[in-house]
C-alpha cells in the first residue's frame, strides 16, 4: 500500500476494498490517528502535522496485517416507498417502465463506499448498469429521506438538501442522530438492500428547535449579520460518518481571543464574518475580540451590565471573534459546541434576540494601558499574500500552462466565500483532457478545480470527500492566513516539499506557544 501526502495533515492511499480497510484501521488506531476515511478506491488517514512521523511509522508497520484481516461488514434492509409519479420522467429517459426501474433498483446489493456530503449520507456502489443516468443539469430541492440515484451511484439524503440526483422515493430509515450512539447505523463497507414499503410513510418532521439554552444569559444579540455563529476548535474524529471537523474558520485568531482571557484555547466563542454583531451585556463581563479595526481589539475589555458593544470599525480579517472570560455555555454535540451550518449541528447561526450563557471564568491576563496582541497579523488587500502549497494528486492532469500559472501567476480571493470554501479569480486552470475523478477524501486547504477552471480553496467546514481534480493543497501553517485574507487580496502560491510544510507547522505552533506562555505570565 503506497501512502501519498494529502496536504500535510493526512495520507492517502489508492486501494481496493478501501471501506473495509478503513474500518479495520479505525479499530486498531493509535491515539495520534484522528480519523480514517474511505471513498470508493481511496483511503485517507488524518492526524496533526506534528504527528506525521509517528503515524507514518504506524502505517508502515500495520499496513500488511490490516490488508490480511479485513473487518466484517453488516447488512441493512432499507424500506422504500417508491413514488411512481416521481420515477416516470427517469424511466422515460432510460427507456424503461416504472416497474422495471423499481425492480432493477431492488435487485442489487449495494456497498457503502463512503459517507460524505452531509452527515450520514451514504454513497452506494452496486447500481445496475441499466440505471446509470447523468446528474440533473440544475440542482433541485430534495427532501430528507429521499432515495436517489446519479451516475453509477445510489444514495439516501439524510437532510433537506439541494442536489442533482434523481429521486425514486422516500424511506423512514434513520441515517444520522447526533444524540444517539452509534451516531449512524451505517459505516463504509456495510451492505444495503432496498425493499419496497407498501404502507404509507409518516411525514418527516423537518422543523428543528434551534434555540440555544442560555442558562444564566450574559449577552443578547441586538443585531447580527449572516454568518455569525458559535464556534470552538471543531469535532475531529467523525469524518468517516460524513461529519466535517469544522470549528473556527481561522483557528489561530480564535485561540488568541481565548488566550487573552485566560480561557482554554478551544473555549466556545462567537465567530462573525466581516461584520461584527451588536450585543448588549446582561451581566458584568470581561471580553475580548479580534478581526476589527477598533481601539479595543486584541486586548481584554471590561463591560458592565446594560452596556452595548458595537463594532463600527472596518474589518481587518474575513473572520473575527468575540470571546468572554469562561467561554460561552453552549451544549456540546459530538464533543463540540461548534456550529456546522450545513449539517445543522451544534449551536446555530445567531439571530436578533438570541442570548448566550457564560461558563466558569478562571482568571484573566492583565495587559497594561494601550497593550494589545497583534499576532497573528491581518493581511490587507493591498499586500501580496504568498501561500505555500503541496502539489495535489491530480496536478499532472492539468495542461502545461495551468501548471505554470499555479505558481507563476497571481490570483485574487473572491467575494464568493463562506465557511466551506472560497473561489479564486485569476488564470483558468484547465485539464489536459476531459477526465472524470472518482470522489476521494479532501482536507481544509485542498485546492479543487471544477470544469470552469476557477479554483476553489476548501476551508474549515468543507465536505469530507470531493469529486473535482485537486491541483494543490495550502499547507496547514498558511491556511489561517488565507482564511483571514479579505476579498480582493492578491495571492501567489509557492511550491514546497512535505518536509518544509511539516517544519512550517512546527514553527507556527511554536509562535503560538510563546504567546500563550507570555500571557500566562500576566495572570494575577
Amino acid at each position: 500500500m503506497t501512502w501519498l501526502p494529502l496536504g500535510n495533515g493526512a495520507l492517502l492511499a489508492q486501494v481496493e476494498g478501501a471501506a473495509r480497510l478503513a474500518r479495520k484501521l479505525r479499530e486498531e488506531a493509535i491515539p495520534e490517528c484522528l480519523d480514517v476515511v474511505s471513498s470508493y478506491h481511496h483511503l485517507a488517514v488524518y492526524f496533526s502535522p506534528a504527528d506525521y512521523d509517528v503515524v507514518r511509522a504506524w502505517l508502515a508497520e500495520t499496513g500488511p496485517s490490516i490488508e490480511e484481516g479485513v473487518a466484517n461488514s453488516r447488512t441493512h434492509h432499507v424500506l422504500v416507498k417508491y413514488d411512481r409519479k416521481m420515477i416516470q420522467p427517469l424511466a422515460d429517459a432510460l427507456e424503461l417502465s416504472v416497474d422495471e426501474v423499481i425492480s432493477l433498483h431492488q435487485s442489487a446489493r449495494y456497498t457503502v463506499a463512503a459517507m460524505g456530503f452531509s452527515p450520514g449520507f451514504p454513497y452506494l456502489e452496486g447500481l445496475p448498469k441499466e440505471l446509470f443516468v447523468p446528474r440533473r443539469d440544475l440542482p433541485v430541492r430534495i427532501p430528507a429521506g429521499t432515495v436517489a440515484i446519479a451516475g453509477e451511484q445510489a444514495g439516501i439524503y439524510p437532510t433537506d438538501s439541494f442536489g442533482g440526483w434523481h429521486a425514486l422515493g422516500t424511506t423512514r430509515f434513520s441515517l444520522f442522530d447526533a444524540e444517539r450512539f452509534p451516531y449512524s447505523p451505517m459505516e463504509p463497507g456495510d451492505e444495503i438492500v432496498f425493499e419496497a414499503e407498501d404502507s404509507p410513510l409518516r411525514e418527516a418532521n423537518l422543523s428543528e428547535d434551534d434555540s440555544i439554552p442560555a442558562g444564566h444569559p450574559v449577552l443578547e444579540i441586538i443585531s447580527s449579520a449572516t454568518g455569525t455563529t458559535v464556534q470552538d476548535l471543531g469535532r475531529p474524529g467523525f469524518r468517516h460518518l460524513g461529519v466535517t471537523s469544522g470549528g473556527a474558520a481561522d483557528w489561530e485568531s480564535a485561540m488568541v481571543a481565548n488566550l487573552l482571557l485566560g480561557n482554554e484555547v478551544g473555549a466556545p466563542l462567537i465567530e462573525f464574518c466581516l461584520q461584527g454583531p451588536e450585543v448588549t451585556f446582561l451581566r458584568d463581563v470581561t471580553m475580548a475580540f479580534v478581526g476589527i479595526d477598533h481601539p479595543g481589539a486584541g486586548s481584554p475589555q471590561r463591560y458592565r451590565a446594560g452596556e452595548t458593544l458595537q463594532f463600527r470599525g472596518r474589518p481587518t480579517s474575513s473572520y473575527g471573534y468575540l470571546a468572554i472570560a469562561g467561554g460561552f455555555d453552549v451544549p456540546e454535540i459530538l464533543g463540540s459546541a461548534s456550529t456546522d451550518v450545513r449539517a445543522g449541528l451544534g449551536g446555530r447561526v445567531l439571530r436578533v434576540g438570541d442570548s448566550l450563557g457564560q461558563g466558569e471564568a478562571v482568571s484573566q491576563p492583565i495587559l497594561g494601558p494601550g497593550q494589545r496582541v497583534l499576532w497573528p497579523g491581518q493581511p490587507t488587500k493591498e499586500r501580496l499574500l504568498t501561500l505555500r502549497v503541496l502539489l495535489g494528486l491530480q496536478e499532472e492532469w492539468f495542461d502545461e500552462d495551468s501548471r505554470e500559472s499555479l505558481t507563476a501567476g497571481s490570483f485574487l480571493k473572491s467575494a464568493q466565500f463562506d465557511r466551506t470554501g472560497a473561489r479564486l479569480e485569476g488564470p483558468s486552470l484547465m485539464l489536459e483532457e476531459a477526465r472524470e475523478l472518482t470522489s476521494q477524501p479532501v482536507v481544509p486547504g485542498t485546492i479543487q478545480v471544477p470544469p470552469s477552471g476557477e479554483p476553489i480553496v476548501l476551508t474549515a467546514e468543507c465536505q469530507t470527500i470531493g469529486g473535482y481534480p485537486v491541483i494543490a493543497h495550502i499547507i496547514s501553517a498558511d491556511l489561517p492566513a488565507f482564511t483571514r485574507a479579505l476579498p480582493g487580496t492578491q495571492i501567489r502560491f509557492q511550491k514546497v516539499t512535505l518536509e518544509e510544510a511539516l517544519e512550517a507547522d512546527r514553527l507556527r505552533k511554536r509562535e503560538l506557544a510563546f504567546l500563550k506562555t507570555g500571557l500566562q505570565l500576566l495572570l494575577p
